[in-house]
């Protein structure tokens, strides 16, 4: 009787273990993209952090305020459309008094990170 409930309780464990696997979405592709804000400080960079964060559709990766560089995540709503991504990233940022921005389509972690080092180091 113990040797049968053991065996049952253990297949039921296994159905539960293998729906949650297959019940798991793909691996989602990240939508980054990467942004000078000439104007960035520490103060107001802290502020635009607060409202990403408070709207919840973008979440800044990195910054580099020395080179007034970021890369921002976009986390809902786009479906890749980065065009209109850009657009309500900027309209939030110019709330925060981040008014000064532009979009670096060419930019990757790479060239981010080489853009950082090279404001810190005066190169």
């Amino acid at each position: 009787m113990i040797r049968t409930f053991t065996y049952a309780f253990f297949l039921v464990l296994l159905i539960a273990f293998t729906g949650n696997l297959s019940a798991q979405s793909p691996a989602t592709t990240r939508q980054i993209f990467y942004v000078q804000a000439t104007d960035l400080t520490i103060e107001n960079y802290a502020t635009l952090r607060t409202r990403l964060s408070t709207d919840g559709r973008f979440e800044i990766k990195e910054a580099c305020i020395p080179a007034h560089v970021v890369s921002v995540e976009v986390l809902s709503g786009y479906e890749m459309d980065m065009a209109k991504a850009y657009t309500d990233f900027t309209s939030l940022a110019n709330e925060t008094h981040v008014m000064h921005l532009s979009r670096l389509p060419e930019f990757n972690d790479e060239k981010f990170l080489n853009t950082c080092k090279n404001s810190r180091t005066g190169n």
